[in-house]
């Protein structure tokens, strides 16, 4: 598995821009997800699929913010640094920027 920690990084859409954090775990062998961007609630992301391929992370989420839509998830993981971006459902494709590494797994 790739990328577990806890990683920051910019997210910038026409609407907002903050920093989010993510925490990207081992969850039985699988990936598991918790997040945070302020004023959304993403601590119960639901893993829907992840696809995992050399340093890169593919993976469709669901959170209860966004009920019955999916959000597709793309990170180049190069050491302690992350690059990628979002899908998310009327906002359209969004860059994750400065992304780096802040800590292992809580």
């Amino acid at each position: 598995m790739i990328g577990l920690g806890i990683w920051e990084a910019t997210v910038d859409t026409l609407f907002f821009k903050e920093t989010g954090r993510v925490e990207i775990y081992d969850d039985n062998g699988s990936y598991g997800f918790r997040g945070s961007v302020r004023g959304f609630d993403l601590s119960k992301i639901e893993t829907v699929s992840v696809k995992e391929e050399g340093n890169v992370i593919d993976a469709v989420v669901s959170v209860p913010v966004l009920p019955g839509a999916e959000i597709a998830l793309h990170a180049e993981i190069d050491g302690d640094t992350l690059t990628g971006y979002a899908v998310l459902p009327i906002i359209g494709k969004v860059k994750i920027k400065d992304g780096h590494r802040v800590g292992d797994r809580s």
